[in-house]
């Protein structure tokens, strides 16, 4: 339930309305203000004074009107949703101009007019003859996807503060030319096509006159040619202008169009633009907007969410103060608890909004809107809209849903049944939806109250069975790459080389390295680099991508394997530390040398032997490959985890053939891979060449071939689990199946788990982007001698393959810094945070990198720490003590003290930054909120 307001602030949400035709928005939202400005939730009451303040004596407390904007002016032609923020709510419109938005248009042919649209005047108008369903159909792959559309003259957009339709209108030059905008119809569809004995639609009465097109074709002549003065001359009006057809049975046919479209498409233009392609004319004659983001037409008694982010729906709720419906007139109930609903992104009609404005008239409380009125009608309260909205502190910031954040998991199969089989979705026996396009959160709790919310109104606008996704420094997500429908590997068919945001930033816009990476290019490896651009490599091809800029800067092919899946390297990004300047380096290990036109099943690809090179690339400063020490043995679908105390553990993985399977006569059972790895060894980056992969250390008991996983554990151990190379579950002993499906879970424990584990003191549960440095605290029994302070670090891991670590040193008190002061050597979010004591680890707590909101963090200036007594007097964590990352970075300060074995002394901790990069998992992330 919302939580009531602070004194002195109203309720601050986002909601949807049902918009009619007929009404400009602005028109709407000055009706809405006086209704929502007489309920004592959405309204600022000033606190009175002191009674003893006799300025104020006599006076009551004045509720002030309710703060109401809109995000996106709907035409007065056009219906559909309209979302609509109150109070503080309102800074977050700004989300929904850039969103994705979906429309149905109707238009009507045989005719063009001034705006594109019924509200303007005929312009032209031509015959229809040889339109039908199939060369609508035939055209509209014209407008799709990413285009260039030069905005129509008749349009509110403004250039140096005036509408472009007043320099129309007026016949003035205009500043400059209109300049195209690139935008994106991801989605466009024919919906219906209907002759003229069964509509009732015409066209406008008026029309402009002679003079009046003249002009109007020499304004588009000087649109389309990038002009800014109305030229003088122009070709003559091609036809003499028909009568006005009123006759049914010689009515133009009609079209209904569906799309998804970016920011700044105009639909009135799309519409225009398939009658000129078809060799007519043709104008809007009905616009509906169903969708804005989450928003859509459904589910009209679910209209609210919370103003955290304009495009991430929260199940937070708290008991709000709401007028009791059953009271009298002008009486304010005491707080009651509505019953809680989930929200589902539809719209309130207008209808049952208005039906409230005349119960407030009628009561006499409209035209003020300065006190709280009760509706003796029970269908609509505004307590409704408050529901699934957090309430404003102080009406500026809303709480975040969790400190330990939101996980996100994007697109994945159509619906499946028995055997792997394409199966209709939501029918037995697996009652499977279809999440190709599906966006799915999960808010952590600590118990078992918790669950998926699977809602279809945040759902992407395009297929992405095995994306990649990345955080990015404001806490937000890209999503890379995909395909259609799954398979082996990709293929010119159903590839799907784009990228989107979540929350949605628009359409899908388009990647080129992974239209030239066909066909092993799923699940692209990817990692945020401190520079802020984000490197990408799939099959051979490599590159760094400038994101905020759309730009792709192509380097050189990898090296000897292919290491994305199907090939399925360990890959992890080593420490990040001051004595390295942050610098980023990659790494990759095993894969399969496979060539692209080796992606075949036709050869017995499982008995194809891993590869067991490994190499590395530290993209901000140099673009050469360089070759490393090789792997033990080969492996693909190794899994590399980063322990606090800086060494990696590989475990798991193949040493014949891939990820994947199929029904091949070659394949084991199903199993595109064989020969399971047991081995378990250790890696040390800050070891010398040569001597950085340690002996065996362990060995498995359990085959992990595809689908399978590992993770480290707050207490410091590795979880492994998993294991299904099938179409569906197999049992274990099934005839003709070497691999089963697996349900075993292991755990392997470290060396370090037989020694006494630290216990220290004051960790925090959030860290800043720089600013003051914090103290924790360790006893005498958890340091031991004075040296093992030159060994004593402060570890951040982000767990997946995301870790993150800074180096401290101390013997009672470590005083350590904050983050660095780059949200792109650590992206915000949750991780453990571990005190490593000469290589023996605390156990891990959660702790929150940034503001725990999403959005641009706060960087701070980072604050000198104080100096550093204590151990053998000797530099501290200069740079050679072990990094614990994967996408990681750790920070070395040096300083120096001295002391005796006995005596309490304090620590320096420089802290460094992990790349927070998606990892084993690559279509799941945390988003922190």
């Amino acid at each position: 339930m919302p939580k009531a307001p602070p004194p002195g602030t109203g309720l601050s949400c986002l909601f949807a309305i049902n918009k009619p035709t007929g009404i400009p928005s602005m028109v709407l939202l000055n009706k809405l203000q006086p209704l929502f400005s007489s309920s004592p939730l959405f309204t600022k009451i000033e606190e009175p004074k002191h009674p003893n303040d006799k300025s104020k004596k006599g006076r009551r407390q004045r509720q002030e009107r309710v703060k109401m904007g809109q995000g996106g002016t709907l035409d007065p032609l056009a219906d559909g949703v309209l979302v609509v923020g109150t109070n503080a709510g309102t800074k977050a419109l700004t989300g929904f101009l850039d969103c994705t938005k979906e429309y149905r248009a109707i238009g009507l042919f045989g005719c063009a007019t001034d705006s594109y649209d019924s509200e303007g005047k005929r312009a032209k108008e031509s015959g229809w003859e040889g339109v039908t369903r199939e060369s609508i159909e035939a055209v509209l792959g014209q407008f799709t996807g990413n285009i260039s559309q030069v905005p129509p003259i008749f349009s509110a957009l403004k250039m140096d503060g005036k509408p472009l339709y007043d320099y129309a209108r007026n016949n003035l030059p205009l500043p400059r030319p209109i300049a195209a905008r690139n935008v994106n119809v991801s989605a466009l569809s024919l919906l219906s096509f209907t002759e003229g004995d069964a509509h009732s639609y015409e066209f406008p009465k008026e029309s402009l006159d002679d003079a009046a097109k003249i002009e109007l074709e020499r304004i588009e002549k000087m649109v389309k040619e990038g002009g800014t003065v109305v030229p003088e001359t122009v070709d003559p009006v091609e036809a003499e202008v028909k009568p006005v057809i009123i006759d049914p049975s010689h009515r133009p046919p009609i079209f209904e169009i569906s799309m998804t479209v970016s920011s700044g498409t105009y639909v009135r233009s799309i519409v225009h633009d398939i009658a000129t392609a078809l060799g007519t004319t043709a104008h809007v004659v009905k616009l509906t907007r169903t969708r804005q983001g989450e928003f859509t037409l459904n589910s009209p008694a679910d209209t609210t969410v919370p103003y955290d982010s304009p495009a991430a729906a929260s199940s937070e709720t708290a008991d709000a103060s709401v007028v009791d419906p059953t009271a009298s007139k002008e009486t304010v109930a005491a707080p009651v608890a509505p019953e809680e609903e989930e929200f589902e992104g539809g719209c309130v009609e207008w209808t049952m909004l208005e039906e409230a404005i005349e119960d407030l008239k009628k009561a006499g409380g409209y035209e003020k809107g300065t006190k709280p009125v009760v509706r003796e009608s029970e269908e609509l309260h505004l307590e409704e809209f408050a529901r699934p909205c957090t309430a404003a502190n102080g009406g500026e910031s809303f709480e975040p849903q969790s400190k330990a954040g939101t996980w996100i998991n994007v697109g994945g199969n159509q619906a499946v049944g028995p055997g792997g089989l394409n199966a209709l979705a939501n029918t037995q026996p697996y009652n499977d939806g279809d999440g190709g396009k599906a966006l799915r959160t999960l808010n952590v709790c600590t118990d078992s109250t918790c669950d998926w919310t699977d809602d279809g109104s945040n759902y992407m606008t395009t297929r992405r069975w095995y994306p990649t996704l990345e955080t990015l420094p404001d806490g937000t997500i890209i999503i890379i790459g995909g395909c259609d429908w799954g398979g082996y590997v990709n293929d010119a068919g159903q590839n799907n080389p784009t990228y989107e945001f979540y929350p949605t930033r628009g359409g899908p816009v388009g990647l080129n390295i992974l239209t030239t990476t066909l066909p092993a290019n799923l699940f692209p490896l990817t990692w945020l680099l401190p520079s802020g651009n984000i490197f990408i490599q799939t099959n051979l091809g490599t590159e760094i991508f400038d994101y905020i800029n759309n730009v792709e800067y192509p380097l050189a092919n990898i090296p000897h394997a292919v290491r994305t899946y199907p090939g399925s390297a360990a890959t992890a990004m080593m420490p990040l530390t001051p004595a390295n300047n942050y610098t980023a380096t990659i790494m990759f290990c095993g894969g399969t040398d496979l060539q692209p036109d080796q992606w075949v099943v036709t050869w017995n690809i499982a008995a194809y032997p891993a590869d067991s090179t490994c190499v590395s690339m530290s993209p901000d400063v140099s673009t050469s490959w360089v070759d490393e020490e090789p792997l033990p043995e080969g492996r693909v679908m190794g899994n590399w985890i980063f322990l606090p105390d800086g060494r990696l553990v590989l475990i798991n993985g193949i040493g014949k053939g891939t990820a994947g399977y199929g029904n091949t006569s070659w394949a084991i059972g199903q199993s595109f891979g064989d020969d399971p790895v047991h081995s378990i060894r250790y890696f040390d980056y800050t070891k010398p060449m040569g001597s950085r992969f340690s002996d065996i250390i362990a060995n498995s008991t359990v085959d992990r071939m595809y689908h399978s996983s590992a993770t480290l554990l707050p207490d410091g151990s590795v979880l492994s689990s998993g294991s299904n190379p099938n179409a569906d579950y197999i049992a274990a002993g099934t005839p003709g199946y070497k691999y089963p499906s697996e349900y075993r879970v292991e755990r392997f424990y470290p060396d370090y788990f037989t020694a006494t584990r630290p216990q220290p003191v004051g960790l925090p549960t959030s860290l800043s982007y720089g600013g003051a440095f914090f103290d924790i605290q360790l006893s005498a029994s958890d340091v031991g001698t004075s040296s093992n302070l030159d060994n004593t670090k402060v570890v951040l891991i982000r767990t997946g393959n995301n870790t993150f670590s800074y180096y401290s040193n101390g013997s009672a008190t470590l005083h350590v810094s904050q983050a660095p002061p780059n949200a792109a050597i650590i992206a915000p979010g949750p991780c453990l945070i571990f005190v490593v004591v000469n290589g023996v680890p605390s156990i891990g707590q959660w702790v929150t990198i940034g503001s725990g909101v999403l959005g641009a963090q706060t960087i701070n200036a980072a604050m000198e720490l104080p100096s550093s007594t204590g151990g053998d007097g000797g530099a501290w964590n200069a740079g050679s003590s072990p990094a614990t990352q994967t996408q990681t970075g750790s920070k070395s300060e040096s300083s120096s003290g001295s002391g005796s074995s006995g005596s309490s002394s304090a620590g320096k901790v420089g802290i460094g930054g992990a790349v927070a990069v998606l990892g084993g998992l690559a279509a799941l992330a945390t988003l922190v909120w």
